[in-house]
């Protein structure tokens, strides 16, 4: 749904029901985290500090880099988050 790279070998997909990462490049992705709902958007601000956006208005966050996520929940069935 959505793709962040921070730099040239590092990188962050949004995708249906998880957030995938690259540390090469994009020659291979990795799971980093698993949801019960769509991923449409991600983004971060540096590298330890992270949000993506989903459907229902769910929203996760990392402050350690992706190596683990927090879910605020599904706020509402009629918001989709697409940008973050």
């Amino acid at each position: 749904m959505d793709v962040y790279f921070p730099n040239e070998t590092e990188g962050w997909i949004a995708a249906v029901n998880s957030i995938l990462h690259t540390q090469d490049g994009g020659f291979t992705w990795t799971v980093a985290y698993t949801t019960s709902s769509s991923v449409l958007s991600i983004f971060f601000l540096d590298q330890f500090y992270g949000w993506a956006g989903g459907s229902y208005g769910e929203i996760w966050k990392t402050t350690n880099g992706g190596i683990t996520w927090i879910s605020t929940g599904s706020q509402t069935k009629y918001s989709w988050i697409f940008d973050i």
